[in-house]
């Protein structure tokens, strides 16, 4: 974008592009068998800045890419992930033996030692779960038609300009 800020037209086609991007990575999430639901359902955010735009999401989503080792849950509160791991078991509806409360208190150990699922089964690296969602193709398409909208947006700056120079020697 050359540091110039955006125009309106572009900031529809990034803010557009976003809703896209967030929308596979939900779609993508649902085909691993992820319920996107409560919180990470509402914490997607297009955040625009001057120059461009950020999508933000809850940290949660790092840990279904990769994983989170025995060494990071060690350093959460060991009451407050079981309390978290059995409000999540709760709102996902799995069915348990004994109370919530005991199910979580037993993932919270099992994570510290093993870490979760998802890191032991990648041992930290990603788990592909944004493969291919901002690939090469749809960086070429948005960032021509970004510049399609810049060389019309310039067009236009100059059609106005022109006009009103030639409208005041009439």
């Amino acid at each position: 974008n050359c540091g110039m800020p955006l125009t309106v037209g572009q900031g529809l086609l990034l803010d557009k592009t976003s809703k896209q991007i967030i929308r596979e990575v939900k779609d993508r999430l649902i085909e691993r068998s992820h319920k996107v639901t409560g919180e990470l359902e509402n914490s997607f955010e297009i955040v625009k800045t001057e120059s461009g735009i950020q999508i933000w999401v809850n940290d949660y989503l790092y840990d279904l890419e990769f994983g989170k080792s025995p060494e990071r849950a060690k350093q959460e509160n060991f009451t407050s992930l079981a309390t978290a791991l059995a409000e999540w078991a709760a709102n996902k509806g799995i069915a348990v033996r004994g109370s919530y409360d005991s199910v979580g208190q037993a993932m919270a150990r099992k994570q510290q030692k093993l870490g979760t699922v998802i890191w032991r089964q990648y041992k930290g690296k990603s788990s592909g779960l944004f493969n291919g969602i901002v690939d090469e193709s749809l960086v070429y398409d948005l960032t021509e038609k970004i510049g399609q909208e810049r060389l019309n947006y310039i067009a236009s700056s100059i059609v106005q300009r022109f006009s009103s120079i030639t409208n005041m020697n009439l």
